[in-house]
């Protein structure tokens, strides 16, 4: 693992960056002590928090808003299957709906 201060990343951010690419993990201090790692991009290793940042970045889901009452999600009121129409029917009628 390569070592390179703050002021060492800045200056030579391209350079750190195709070592990276290359599968070179780097080590970033300040002032001699650790603060960060740059490594390559492995999406099989993101934890929860990370892999919910980059969907987010990637606009496939949104940050909330509010955390959720769990208790008022539960209660509240179902939607009703229209008269007549089966589960089927209703999948069928949606994914008609979005083509």
């Amino acid at each position: 693992m390569k070592i390179a201060s703050v002021t060492q990343a800045k200056n030579g951010l391209s350079a750190l960056l195709q070592e990276i690419e290359r599968g070179e993990s780097v080590l970033i201090t300040s002032r001699g002590r650790p603060i960060a790692t740059l490594a390559p991009y492995d999406p099989e290793g993101l934890g929860d928090e990370a892999l919910l940042a980059e969907m987010v970045a990637r606009g496939v889901v949104r940050p909330r808003r509010k955390k959720l009452d769990v208790d008022r999600f539960l209660a509240r009121e179902r939607p009703k299957m229209p008269p007549g129409m089966t589960g089927n029917d209703l999948i069928g009628w949606v994914r008609g709906s979005r083509r």
